[in-house]
């Protein structure tokens, strides 16, 4: 007989992790609205464009980025202490790997880029970036550890430690409006949080790295990544494109300026997307902690997260369309304000549609297999995303690419719905 106490304490410690989770988000969104209205006043429009234009470059880069750690997510309740530090030193010494030849590959980019243009700040803006991606890959090792661990309350202190820095260093930007300040605040920021994780995880866990043997670390990564990291990872680098590479599409077609316009309401349209996150991690971490022989169980928690998702999706978009206007008075003036809430109609309605269903991503991902999920809902959807944009942008500018983010969010719904159907028929005949 199940032990009734084991469902109560899961589900506290969910609740609890749920909680901080949506603290860090709010620390997120406070601290990240002061700094976006910092940038977008105090920042040339054609900087802004720069800093949009290599962001989305970054989502094709993160192609390699490959995150073995996330298997913590699908088998760490069956691993021993001992195993779970090997896994940890065996991960953290892939990052240092992986994260040195993308920091290469950036360069290569950055150089391109300056012969492109013939500005140095482009090629500046990605070794910055390529410093900041290298130290964020190191904590996200030690950040998936402390969730699993249902340690989420420290990870939220530390977060809002290092946010609170770097926002103190960006409003520098005020008395001398330069991207250099953006950089460093950057810097600033990952190295706390990277110094901060790194202390508890020795003190709590009495943790020391160690070195992995060569053939172990090898068979570490290999099941790690082809278990389950690879197929969820090229499924977060295709969502991320979905999200991101609309101003790398719109630099062929438009100008910086109009381009940095859009990379606002990107930004804006990120605060509409964090509870979605921390619900989407949640659900990961539940499911997790589930064992393969509770697929009920595991059915019931995703339905919940997806009730309370479409709850909240229809509440922020109905918010937005009523108080929209308002908040974008903080970040432009003028005629900006009108064009930029256009964009963030559209941009948001896709993104509503899609924040609905991220707990199905969990299961799709996490209870059934991720190949299947890669194959069959985020290539076709990547794939659509990019043709959908590019039409858009060669036809109608930016406006219609913000259209096309509702039929590319739409259609990767639709995709997921349907691999769920078919698991449902196949099991049923």
């Amino acid at each position: 007989m199940k032990d009734p106490s084991s469902n109560t304490n899961l589900r506290k410690k969910i609740i609890s992790s749920v909680s901080y989770g949506l603290s860090e988000k709010f620390i997120d969104i406070l601290f990240g609205l002061i700094a976006s209205i910092i940038m977008a006043r105090y920042l040339l429009r054609s900087d802004y464009g720069i800093i949009g234009y290599i962001a989305s470059i970054a989502t094709i880069v993160q192609i390699v980025n490959l995150a073995p750690e996330t298997f913590f997510y699908k088998k760490f309740k069956s691993f021993n202490k001992k195993e779970k530090f090997t896994f940890l030193n065996s991960y953290f010494i892939f990052n240092v790997l992986k994260s040195t030849l993308i920091v290469i590959l950036n360069i290569a980019i950055g150089v391109f880029l300056l012969i492109l243009h013939g500005d140095l700040m482009y090629l500046i803006v990605i070794i910055v970036n390529s410093f900041v991606l290298f130290i964020k890959n190191i904590n996200a090792v030690m950040n998936i550890f402390l969730e699993v661990s249902f340690l989420q309350k420290f990870i939220t202190r530390f977060f809002l430690i290092s946010r609170l820095i770097r926002t103190l260093v960006l409003s520098i930007l005020i008395l001398i409006p330069n991207l250099y300040i953006v950089l460093l605040s950057d810097i600033v920021f990952v190295t706390i949080q990277f110094v901060l994780s790194f202390i508890y995880l020795k003190g709590h866990f009495d943790y020391k790295f160690k070195g992995v043997k060569l053939k172990e670390w090898y068979s570490i990564i290999k099941k790690s990544i082809l278990n389950f990291s690879l197929w969820a990872h090229m499924s977060g680098v295709v969502t991320n494109i979905i999200y991101r590479i609309d101003p790398f599409i719109l630099g062929f077609f438009t100008t910086m300026t109009i381009v940095g316009n859009y990379s606002i309401a990107l930004v804006i349209a990120n605060y509409f997307i964090v509870v979605f996150q921390i619900i989407q991690k949640n659900t990961n971490i539940a499911l997790a902690n589930l064992s393969e022989d509770e697929p009920k169980k595991a059915s019931l928690v995703v339905k919940k997260f997806i009730i309370i998702s479409a709850v909240l999706s229809i509440i922020q978009y109905l918010c937005f369309i009523m108080f929209g206007e308002y908040l974008l008075k903080l970040y432009v003036e003028g005629n900006d304000i009108k064009i930029i809430y256009e964009y963030l109609v559209f941009i948001l309605l896709g993104l509503s549609i899609f924040n609905t269903f991220r707990p199905l991503l969990s299961y799709l991902t996490i209870k059934h297999s991720p190949f299947k999920f890669f194959i069959y809902c985020i290539l076709p959807s990547g794939v659509f995303t990019i043709i959908a944009y590019t039409l858009a942008a060669a036809n109608f500018g930016a406006i219609g690419v913000a259209k096309a983010n509702v039929f590319a969010f739409s259609f990767s719904v639709i995709c997921m719905i349907v691999l769920l159907l078919h698991y449902k028929f196949a099991k049923k005949y």
